[in-house]
C-alpha cells in the first residue's frame, strides 16, 4: 500500500510507510481501515497537488485494491486447520472464533480460506467509525453463512465468559 500511495502522490515510499506506521500506532491496530483519510487529517498530503475530495477516493479505492490483492495472495491456513473445522463440524460441534480483526476483515478472510460453511459465529472487534468513505464501502457488510458479533475487547483481555455467556462450569 505504501507503494501504490506513493506512485499516487509522488510521496517517497519511506516518508510513506513511516507515516502509516505513525497512523497505525495512533489508531492503536494494524487494521484499522482509515488509513487514507487518517494520514489526510495528519495533513499528510498536505503538498500534494491537486489533492481533493476525488482524488482521496480513487487513493482509497487503489489501496483497497493492493491490499485485497495482497491478501489474497498472502493469506493461508496452517497445516491441518481446514480439517479440524470440517471434522468438528461433522461431529457436531458449532465452531464459533474469537478474533481481533475488525468484523468486515475477519468476514473477509474467512470467506477468502472457504471455512465460512464449518463457522457458526464470529466474534470480531468493531470496524473503525472511519470519515469520509467512498460510497463502495459506506454500509459495507458481506452476505455471510455465519453470524457476526462485533466486540469491544481485545485479546487478551476478552472476557470469554460475557462473550460466550457461558460460565466456566458451563464448558466442561
Amino acid at each position: 500500500m505504501a507503494n501504490i500511495i506513493s506512485e499516487t502522490t509522488g510521496i517517497p515510499s519511506e516518508k510513506v510507510a513511516e507515516a502509516m506506521q505513525n497512523f497505525y500506532v495512533k489508531a492503536g491496530s494494524i487494521e484499522n481501515e482509515g488509513l487514507i483519510q487518517g494520514l489526510e487529517e495528519a495533513k499528510f498530503f498536505k503538498d500534494v497537488k491537486g489533492y481533493n475530495e476525488r482524488f482521496r477516493k480513487k487513493l482509497i479505492l487503489k489501496a483497497q485494491k493492493v491490499f485485497d490483492a495482497a491478501r489474497s495472495e498472502h493469506l493461508h491456513l496452517y497445516p491441518g486447520i481446514d480439517s479440524v473445522f470440517k471434522k468438528s463440524y461433522a461431529a457436531g460441534i458449532k465452531n464459533q472464533i474469537l478474533t481481533d480483526a475488525p468484523s468486515l476483515q475477519a468476514s473477509m478472510r474467512i470467506m477468502e480460506v472457504e471455512l465460512d460453511p464449518f463457522i457458526e459465529t464470529v466474534f470480531a472487534r468493531k470496524k473503525a467509525d472511519v470519515p469520509n468513505l467512498p460510497p463502495k464501502f459506506k454500509n459495507r457488510k458481506y452476505n455471510v453463512s455465519f453470524n457476526v458479533v462485533e466486540i469491544n475487547g481485545e485479546k487478551p483481555y476478552t472476557n470469554l465468559e460475557e462473550i460466550l455467556q457461558m460460565t466456566r462450569e458451563d464448558t466442561l
